[in-house]
């Protein structure tokens, strides 16, 4: 009865591993390369943290900050004049219909202003 035992948990961590396996090689892990290709894809720039606080200095009133954090870290400490729209980190919150229309008001009707996310 142990060797069953013993047995059945053998084969699913093996299945475990081989299942990660699968999805790491087809999906890979998210690298600065990977977010950065997915962006590139997308339209979307990719800038540094330096280029924003430079930004951010020269002219805050011509950046759009958007706070992604939950609501009671932005409460707890936020960059001045940033909005926060919490986002969950659920593979499916992206495709919820009421996060998009937050997403939608947040961003509002100007697609040619420059948004940054943090």
């Amino acid at each position: 009865m142990k060797k069953i035992i013993v047995i059945q948990l053998l084969l699913l961590l093996l299945s475990g591993c081989t299942v990660y396996d699968y999805y790491k090689s087809r999906f890979g892990t998210r690298t600065q390369e990977t977010v950065a290709n997915e962006a590139k894809k997308g339209g979307y720039n990719l800038i540094t943290p330096e280029e924003i606080k430079r930004e951010y200095l020269n002219n805050p009133e011509a950046l759009f900050l958007v706070d992604t954090r939950q609501e009671w870290e932005y409460e707890s400490q936020h960059i001045q004049g940033a909005v926060n729209l919490p986002v969950k980190p659920y593979w499916w919150y992206p495709y919820y219909p009421k996060n998009r229309k937050d997403l939608r008001n947040t961003l509002g009707p100007d697609k040619n202003r420059q948004v940054f996310f943090y």
